[in-house]
């Protein structure tokens, strides 16, 4: 039997999905699978029914209603192969679900980022990189909660607490593998990403400052500076402050081109999902900028996404036309299929206000190789700086 929190609570025994209950036979079910030890009665009433939560409706008996909704787990559990009670068995004055690590998709995910973390400390950098990839696979997409909910659906504070804690955990681990694959030469296959999470965490210097390393790796240094005034921009407008210390430093040090900032680009590096990106996998693709994109669909709509279109505007009607080309260069085979997904989320900013002109500046240094989407984006360039755009 397998469990999956990572998402809405989902239990499966030989390919069949389980019944487990309304949402607080799941809550109930999903505390005792995050942390499979021993958990007393008292704690367990306290964390379904915190008594000062304001969407808390403490019921009559707590112990009693506890009592029935884990008789009723155990149930349905019977019903669908358990027929041991092994996996919630009696215990004196609380409860301990029996299920190893592995069963798990968010124990799963633990082990292998705490694996990864401590390849990180010992300088095995591939095995770490691989080890926190393999973490993030847990997560059924590869953005991770942008688009993946932990804990869907469940109701309480406690449910709340995991899944900001999960996004946190999830963001920070992220950082450190992109940290760990820059030290290892894969600058150029991480701009994509990198542009998806910057567009996602605008304000973050952390994002920010390996955004414009790995533009700057990959000979894309005025888009590595343009990311810097966007920060830095951005900083000022909303928290009317300047970038940190060490993001200035990365700016000075980039303009004048210091040499100990490039590293050798690692050749045929190993694909992050077990699979070249091309094309056929290019789903998983998507899945890098789903989240930042649906900004975009909201803003101007998409059929494919069932989004109802605005009235027309020039900037609009611009950006899909330039849209339906990038795709067109990308279904040719002209744009690899990560740098025309980078180059939709970046279109997603100037819908939501940022300067047209720079935006599109920025996608220029992205279409290597394509003259046509360059001389559009010149034109788009032209036109913003018009005031036509």
């Amino acid at each position: 039997m397998e469990f999956d929190l990572l998402g809405p609570l989902t239990a499966r025994t030989s390919g069949r999905t389980i019944h487990t209950g309304g949402p607080m036979h799941q809550l109930v079910l999903a505390i005792l699978l995050t942390e499979p030890t021993f958990i007393t009665t008292a704690s367990l009433i306290d964390l379904l029914w915190p008594g000062d939560s304001p969407d808390s409706a403490v019921p009559r008996d707590p112990r009693a209603r506890l009592h029935e909704l884990v008789s009723d787990l155990r149930g349905l559990l019977r019903g669908a192969g358990d027929d041991t009670g092994e996996l919630l068995p009696p215990r004196r004055n609380g409860y301990q679900a029996q299920v190893e690590r592995e069963q798990v998709d968010l124990l799963r995910f633990h082990d292998r980022r705490r694996a990864a973390r401590a390849g990180q400390d010992a300088g095995e950098l591939d095995k770490a990189a691989r080890q926190y990839r393999e973490a993030f696979r847990e997560w059924h997409s590869e953005t991770g909660p942008a688009v993946i909910e932990p804990y869907a659906g469940l109701p309480g504070r406690w449910a709340r607490q995991q899944r900001d804690g999960l996004r946190a955990v999830y963001l920070t681990d992220l950082l450190a593998c992109i940290d760990v694959e820059l030290q290892l030469g894969r600058h150029r296959r991480l701009v994509p990403e990198l542009v998806s999470l910057n567009a996602a965490h605008p304000l973050d210097e952390q994002v920010t400052r390996l955004l414009m390393l790995a533009c700057h790796r990959s000979e894309q240094t005025a888009t590595s500076l343009q990311a810097y005034t966007r920060a830095r921009k951005k900083l000022a407008e909303e928290l009317g402050t300047e970038p940190g210390e060490p993001l200035r430093e990365l700016h000075r040090r980039i303009l004048r081109q210091d040499p100990t900032l490039l590293v050798p680009e690692e050749p045929n590096p190993p694909s992050q999902g077990g699979q070249p990106m091309n094309e056929q996998n290019s789903n998983s693709v998507d899945g890098i900028v789903v989240g930042p994109l649906l900004q975009t669909y909201e803003m101007y709509g998409d059929a494919n996404f069932g989004v109802p279109a605005p009235p027309a505007s020039a900037t609009a009607t611009a950006i899909r036309e330039f849209r339906k080309s990038v795709r067109a260069a990308r279904h040719a085979g002209v744009l690899p299929h990560p740098t025309a997904a980078a180059v939709e989320v970046e279109l997603a900013r100037i819908l939501n206000g940022d300067d047209a002109a720079d935006v599109m500046d920025g996608i220029r240094h992205l279409l290597d190789g394509a003259p046509d989407l360059v001389a559009q984006a010149d034109e788009m360039i032209a036109l913003a700086r018009r005031g036509a755009l």
